[in-house]
């Protein structure tokens, strides 16, 4: 093995430590049904246990500060403005929403 294929190994075991998945199956496509990071796990859950606890306060009060507050710091990290940023439920609707918007030009010749 070189020392490419030893740091990629090495790589790959640390990432898969990272998750919370069954370590006797191999996975090829954990993304497709929501397996996450288990800091992320952790996080998740605690933004469930604020729902589940006060649904109205976190909704309809925390909510909209909250969401700029992520945009913000997402826009930070991307380097762009997080007013210029907005959260899609999954990449189809993403696309979806920029091709519409989309001005084609589009020239037909016989």
């Amino acid at each position: 093995m070189n020392k490419q294929q030893a740091y990629n190994c090495a790589m790959t075991n640390s990432l898969k430590r990272q998750f919370l998945l069954d370590p006797s199956i191999t996975f090829l496509n954990h993304g497709s049904f929501g397996a996450c990071p288990a800091p992320v796990f952790v996080a998740y859950q605690h933004w469930q246990r604020q729902l589940e606890s006060q649904p109205v306060r976190l909704l309809g009060r925390e909510h909209p500060q909250l969401n700029r507050n992520a945009r913000h710091a997402l826009g930070s990290y991307l380097n762009v403005d997080g007013d210029d940023l907005v959260y899609v439920p999954n990449a189809t609707h993403g696309v979806n929403i920029a091709t519409h918007h989309w001005r084609f030009n589009l020239v037909m010749r016989f």
